[in-house]
This record gives C-alpha cells, structure tokens and sequence, in this order.
C-alpha cells in the first residue's frame, strides 16, 4: 500500500522528478536532447520523455547523446491515448499494438507486462468522463498523476483525493510541451536517484511526494496559450526558441 499522501517539505535535501514531459516527436515544441539538457540544468534530478502514441523522441535521444554523460536519470515513456484519457506508461521503449491502445484498462496490463509502470495521467484534465469509468481505470493503474502542470486547480485536486481514497501511489509531471515549462511542477523523494529503474521502483511503492504548489488556473492558461503563440513565433521566425 502507498505511504499517505504528503504536500510538505521535510526540510531535507531532495532529488526532484519531472515524470511527463513531450518533445517534438509528438506535439512539442523542442527536441529530446534540448528538453533533457534545460531538465538538468534546472537541477531536475530526473525527467520522464512521454511523447503522445510514440516512443520515436526517446529512440532519437538514444541516438543522439550518451546518457552517461548527463547529470540526470532520463526514463523512457509514452502517454497513450484511450477512451478513457490518457495513461503514462513509463519504462516502456515500445508502442503499444493496436489491439489494447484504445482501453485504459487494457494498456495499464500491456504495460506493466513489458515492465513499466502505468500511470493515470490527469485523470480531470480533460474532456468529461464518467465517474465509473475513471474508478475503473484509477483502479487498474499503479500509480495516479496528482499535480499536472497543465490541468486546472479543481482537477489536480480531485486527482490528490482520488489517489487518496485509493491509497495509490502518485506522480508530478509538468506536461511540459515546450522547454521553458519543463520543472515547473515536480515530485520529490528522500532517495538519491540513480536509474530509471530506480525511479519505477520509487513510484511503486510510493515513495515520492508533491514537491510543487499546484499552478493557479492563470499559469495553466499561459502554459497553453504560450506553447501556440511561441510555436506561432517560430514559423515567422520571430520566436526565441529554447529558455535555458
């Protein structure tokens, strides 16, 4: 069973963790390598790339870079597209088939039996679902995403009572479509960070923590705006590009 949820600092050093962040491979706005790089510089400890549908922004960055050379863990991921929302299936390197990409249900089994971890991203931030249907999923998953940078304040708080009543464990994660957003709310642990399998590990057994305030309905509003408006920008070759 997860530890009780907690919003507080112990005052301790801790290693923070993105968990959901996108690249241009899938509807960002940067590249894998710029987003993991801005990630550690801003003392992130971890990040997870969740690109929707693919894992191509994780195989790119494999390709790309030695991860042994950065001073972050990167954990590869995918956020999949069901009826019933979407499900973060991080430590998986593989798209799922067919077959079960349209059932939440369904991919929190396909994932963890190609060893990830399935996570409930947002399970309010976005269009209606029946309440039953979000029980049914929250319950099949391991883990619910409590903060998301990119969802209203109701329902990152209606995830923090789900995940509650529940008693499942939790993740953060920024949402992050472009590189200025990535960090912007995160979890923390007590545990240094050394792997990705040290961070699926951390989040069964529900030893991470919110780290960040919830972002206010106006920063929600930015982070969507600005990606269209800065994504925009670039096209006219106007835009700025990456914020370190």
């Amino acid at each position: 069973m997860a530890r009780p949820l907690d919003l507080g600092s112990s005052g301790s050093a801790m290693d923070r963790l993105d968990l959901h962040i996108h690249t241009c491979f899938s509807d960002g706005l940067d590249d894998p390598v710029t987003m993991v790089r801005i990630a550690a510089r801003r003392g992130l400890r971890a990040v997870a790339i969740t690109d929707h549908d693919t894992v191509d922004g994780w195989r790119y960055l494999k390709r790309s870079i030695d991860l042994r050379e950065l001073d972050i863990v990167v954990v590869p991921g995918i956020e999949v597209s069901t009826r019933d929302g979407h499900i973060l299936c991080l430590g998986v390197e593989e798209e799922p088939p067919e077959s079960v990409a349209s059932d939440g249900v369904s991919v929190a089994e396909w994932a963890r039996s190609v060893g990830g971890v399935p996570v409930f991203a947002h399970p309010f931030g976005g269009l209606f679902r029946s309440a039953r249907r979000i029980e049914i999923v929250a319950r099949s998953v391991t883990a619910i995403e409590v903060v998301n940078g990119r969802t209203m304040p109701r329902g990152n708080l209606r995830a923090l009572e789900l995940a509650r009543r529940l008693s499942k464990p939790i993740t953060v994660g920024s949402d992050a479509h472009r590189a200025r957003e990535v960090g912007a709310v995160y979890a923390v642990t007590d545990t240094s960070v050394e792997s990705a399998d040290q961070v699926l590990d951390l989040v069964e057994r529900g030893l991470l923590r919110v780290g960040s305030p919830i972002p206010s309905a106006l920063t929600v509003l930015k982070n969507i705006a600005g990606r269209y408006i800065e994504r925009a920008l670039r096209l006219l070759g106007r835009g700025s590009g990456a914020s370190t």
